[in-house]
């Protein structure tokens, strides 16, 4: 179950990192395909050097939830 939320927690950190870089395409582009062409490419220039790093942030979030007993599923026996 753990590495179901490290693979949901992975893909959401992704999405912040790329939120910033699309949000300008957004703005400067006018809409259309050169604009889906832009955003293809920035986030997939601005990706992958932050994928260690979120990859590190999934793995300690699921972490600290699973120890705090918050995640469904992952709820420490206190027997």
């Amino acid at each position: 179950m753990g590495f179901l939320y490290v693979g949901a927690f992975f893909l959401l950190y992704c999405l912040f990192f790329a939120i910033p870089t699309l949000y300008e395409i957004l703005r400067t582009t006018p809409p259309g395909p050169e604009q889906e062409h832009l955003a293809q490419e920035a986030v997939r220039a601005a990706i992958p050097p932050k994928l260690p790093l979120a990859l590190l942030a999934a793995i300690i979030t699921t972490a600290l939830c699973t120890y705090a007993g918050v995640l469904p599923g992952t709820k420490r026996s206190d027997s």
